[in-house]
């Protein structure tokens, strides 16, 4: 005896399998469909991945020879640099050479300069004078752009009296100082003093100098080392020539006297 009630569910069992298996069907297609793009994504990446290390491998290789170019490069300025060193060593050699050459011709040239004038009685108008503000501004740390006045063969009367006169050979005005030079052809201890003793009576011939300060020195063409120690531990600038006409001969930190 037939039953509909059990046709009908087998009618439907049936397509339901039938559904079934075209929903696996689809799925498994989906799946191979899937891996097949997974490969041809991996096998893409691989290859890019090889094409990248290739790329870092080439890059290696050029760094190491960059490496290798900027060490010689290196190397090889450093070379350089040690020849220019020395170049320029023996220059300031040839040029401390030269300049000592050159001191020297300039003291050779005062220093005949200096017998010329002697020979001719100019010592103190030409080789002096031209010096003697320049000395004084650097013994009393005068600024060298400060004022200096240097009288020369100056004719006064002592205290006004016409009859008594007196020639000094410098007188240098410079600020609130005054510098009494006298030049000597070959100065001795007894000229220090005679310089001293000329000092000390230089405002009776100078009433304007009242209230300056006054300072001392002897110039020659050369000093005797004896002459410039005496000048020295009584305070008198020793001048001769030297460099610049005429140079201080006194040793470092001599203490200029001021009457």
């Amino acid at each position: 005896m037939n039953n509909p009630f059990m046709e009908q569910r087998v009618s439907e069992l049936e397509i339901s399998s039938a559904q079934l298996k075209e929903a696996v069907y689809e799925v498994s297609r989906l799946m191979a469909q899937n891996s097949l793009e997974t490969r041809e994504n991996l096998a893409q990446l691989s290859l890019e991945m090889k094409s990248f290390k290739d790329e870092m491998a080439e890059f290696k290789d050029e760094m190491a020879k960059n490496s290798l170019e900027t060490k010689e490069n290196l190397a090889r300025l450093s070379l350089e640099m040690g020849e220019f060193k020395d170049e320029m060593r023996e220059f300031k050699n040839e040029m401390s050479d030269s300049k000592k050459r050159m001191e020297e011709e300039q003291r050779r040239f005062n220093l005949e300069l200096g017998n010329i004038a002697n020979r001719q009685g100019r010592m103190t108008e030409d080789i002096v004078a031209p010096s003697i503000c320049r000395v004084m501004k650097e013994a009393l740390d005068i600024d060298d752009r400060e004022g200096c006045i240097p009288n020369i063969r100056v004719i006064r009367a002592f205290k006004g009296d016409k009859s008594k006169t007196r020639e000094f050979d410098v007188i240098a005005e410079c600020r609130e100082y005054v510098l009494v030079n006298e030049t000597k052809s070959n100065p001795n201890a007894q000229d220090v003093d005679n310089l001293l003793q000329t000092i000390s009576v230089v405002r009776d011939y100078f009433p304007e100098f009242h209230d300056r300060k006054i300072v001392g020195a002897i110039a020659s063409l050369h000093v005797a080392p004896s002459v410039v120690n005496y000048a020295t531990s009584k305070g008198v600038l020793a001048l001769a020539v030297g460099d610049e006409l005429m140079d201080i001969q006194n040793p470092p930190g001599f203490k200029l006297a001021i009457w």
